[in-house]
Order: structure tokens, then sequence, then C-alpha cells
């Protein structure tokens, strides 16, 4: 019943006929008036309300794979390089390199892919062996001495787009990106002799040792991020706090369907809500500006013959559980909540959870890694920390992501169980 039907039935309800006419004539002249204003603002703001959309989680998820350089699609509408830099052949200067050599410091030559599993990569970071090699130039051959580094300029994209969630407001769920602490930096050390100016390096070949059977030249790394700059449509307006502003920006050309955040280099932005159409964001910006923002690009299929390398994703199995439990904000309990979250990831669906264990510490190194390194956790002090063991089977011991596939799903755990160091093993 609303505010003005309630007046009504009052008036109604009054036997003395006179008062009651004047009390009509006072009420419909201005209550009624005043009735009407308030609920059609209430009409407004509900309409406020319920035209944001809450982004579903599907509209999240990131599709991550590598690829060689020479294949790459420049026009691909699913898939993009997560550094544009990595397009561009690198250029090595012959003046740079005797500078850096004469000044006793490494040089960066390239980045390379090592396509074996995590205890390798291990065992690589802890030796940090010198390999030998050969600079092959328009005029010459020399012989040069490397080391390799862990390339860390992948993970911190990753950490980038983290921050541009909580920029937007939305949680982080981890990136289930194998493939990123597989890259090395090749930095030269010495060669035995100068370039002359003019030189053009034509070749660089370096021996691994037994590392070698892996290495891949001239891979990057893809996934469904696209960097937009959209400006605002039409004027900002004031905001409903009479000190911030509110940009409306047009998302129809680029798809309705996607994710779209707030990239983490944009500052003085009080928050963005999605609607249908657009994105409204709100700043104490007052002009008209181009925003930098992240769209994550959902495909419409996936066929998975497209790709030469393994298409990962962080998506979970589109079930009515997995749904219903996504909406409550209850903590994990009982193993079975958690073979169940485990079991949601489409990541695990080549891996079995067998059993969980608490040990006091850990009795090894372990052969898994928290993939999000740059989240902190400031409360609990690590080195008091238990260890939650959690041990998994698989048919596919071969393959060299098993172990990144393993700490993609223990990493998730963590976030549930911050009281713990978990870490994963396989059987």
């Amino acid at each position: 019943m609303s505010l003005k039907d309630i007046v009504q039935d009052r008036i109604n309800q009054m036997e003395d006929l006179e008062q009651r006419k004047q009390l009509k004539s006072i009420v419909s002249g201005l209550f009624t008036s005043l009735a009407t204003y308030q609920e059609e603002m209430n009409a407004r703001l509900e309409d406020r309300i319920f035209s944001e959309i809450v982004d579903s989680e599907e509209m999240h998820t990131i599709y991550v794979t590598i690829c060689p350089r020479k294949d790459i699609d420049p026009i691909h509408d699913f898939l993009y390089p997560m550094l544009e830099e990595d397009l561009a052949v690198p250029v090595l200067h012959p003046k740079s390199i005797n500078m850096a050599l004469s000044e006793k410091r490494d040089i960066f030559l390239y980045t390379l892919f090592l396509a074996c599993d995590y205890p390798m990569i291990q065992k690589l970071i802890a030796n940090k062996p010198l390999f030998q090699g050969k600079m092959i130039t328009n005029k010459g051959e020399y012989s040069i001495e490397v080391v390799l580094q862990q390339s860390q300029k992948y993970l911190l994209e990753i950490e980038k787009l983290y921050i541009s969630f909580l920029k937007s407001a939305l949680s982080w769920k981890t990136v289930n990106h194998p493939y990123a602490n597989k890259f090395f930096d090749i930095h030269l050390r010495s060669m035995n002799g100068e370039l002359q100016e003019g030189e053009v390096v034509q070749e660089i070949s370096i021996h691994l040792q037994e590392w070698d059977a892996f290495k891949r030249t001239d891979i990057i790394p893809l996934w469904n991020i696209q960097r937009l700059n959209i400006t605002t449509a039409g004027f900002p307006f004031p905001a409903l706090d009479r000190v911030n502003y509110e940009h409306n920006l047009s998302i129809q050309k680029h798809g309705t369907g996607n994710g779209y955040l707030i990239d983490s280099e944009e500052t003085n932005i009080r928050f963005m809500k999605r609607l249908p159409e657009s994105l409204v964001v709100v700043s104490p910006v007052e002009e008209s500006k181009q925003w930098n923002i992240i769209k994550i690009t959902q495909p419409k299929e996936i066929n998975e013959t497209d790709y030469p390398y393994t298409l990962v994703s962080n998506k979970r199995k589109d079930r009515f559980l997995n749904r219903y439990a996504n909406l409550q904000s209850r903590t994990i309990r009982t193993k079975g909540e958690l073979f169940r979250m485990i079991d949601s990831f489409e990541a695990a669906t080549s891996l079995k959870l067998i059993d969980l264990t608490v040990i006091e510490e850990r009795e090894r190194e372990s052969n898994t890694y928290d993939m999000n390194p740059f989240v902190s956790e400031n409360i609990r002090i690590d080195q008091n920390k238990k260890v939650l063991r959690i041990t998994f089977d698989s048919e596919l011991e071969d393959d060299y992501l098993i172990y990144d596939l393993i700490s993609f799903l223990v990493s998730e755990i963590q976030s549930f169980f911050p009281e713990y160091r978990c870490e994963g093993v396989l059987k």
C-alpha cells in the first residue's frame, strides 16, 4: 500500500464529514504532491541501483597460452601479447655491449622459454650456472659466456592486474599462468673480443647443458587482456555527494559480454560501476578525458587445435553447486568443502586430490610455489605457521606443466587458509 493510499484510508475513517472535507482539501493540495514526489524519487533510486550490473565471475575469466612470435595474429580478437614490446625483435648495439663489458656489467640479450617442469626450474635458479655460446656477426664469430635470470616482467603484469581488480572493487581470483615463471632473460657476462662499429649481430647460439633440450626462442605469452582508451561520453555530471563527477564510458562497440576494469595506473578514481552498455567512473576530475580501461575478452567458442601450446584458464566448471557456493561468503570448515572447491576449477580436470595433512614444518623443498606473491599477509608471522600439505594424483605426470597447475590450485586454497603455509605434493 502506498503512502497516498494510507492517507486516503485514514481520511475515509473520519466520522465528521466537515472535518473530512477540510482535511482532504489540505492533503490533496500539499501532502499528496509531496508523496508523489517521494515515490518518483524512490523509483529513480531503485532504477539506478538495479541498472548497475554485478559482473559475473565468467566475465573475469583469464585465459593464457604462449605462441611463437612469427605465428602471432595481429588482428586476433581474443588473445593479445602480455607486453606489446615482445612483438619487436630485440636489437643489439655494439657500443652498448662493449661499454657494459668494459664496466664489468652484464647486459641483456634476449628472453627465452624453458619447456621444463618446476623442479628443473628450481635447480637452474639455485645453481646459477654459466653457459657457453657463440655470437655470430656479419664480420666474424665470438665465444661468449652468459648467465640466465628468471624474468620478472610477466609476473609484474599479473601484479598490475591484481591492483586493477582492487581499484575496480572486484574480488581477486588467482591467474592460472603456468608459463610465467619459465621465461628467462639471457645476460652476456663476457666475450673474447669487442664488436666493431657497424657490426651487426646475426645469431646467438647457447648450449644450456641439461636444460638445452627444453629451450624455446622467440616465444611470447598471450592472454585475453586488451588495453583500451575510452573517452567520456558527453560531459561529466556531478555525483550525488556533490564532490565527485560521474564519467559515462560507452562499451557498446567493445562488447557488453566482456569484463572491464580500471587500469592500475589510473589515479583520482573513487570507484567504477557497470551498467548494461556503459561504465560509470566516479572521480574528482571535472573535465572529459580518456580513461585507461582493461578489457577481459571472453571467447564465443574455443578450439583447442588453434593453439600450438596448451590454453589454460582460471575458469570454474559450470555447475549449480559452484554458482551457489560463489554467492555464499562462508569459511571452509570441512575436507568435503575443500575438495569441492578444488574440483570446481577446470584446471583440476586431470588432477585428483587425495589427502590433506597438517605438519609442523616442511620436510623438504616444495615442488609448488605461490602464484600470488604480491598478496601480502601482514597479520600472521609466516615462520610460526604450520604446513598444510595437499596431496594430488594425476595421470599426466610427464606433463611439464603439472606442478604449475597444482601450484595454481594450492594458491587458491592458500587464500582460504592464511593461518597455514600451503604446499602441494604429487603422489
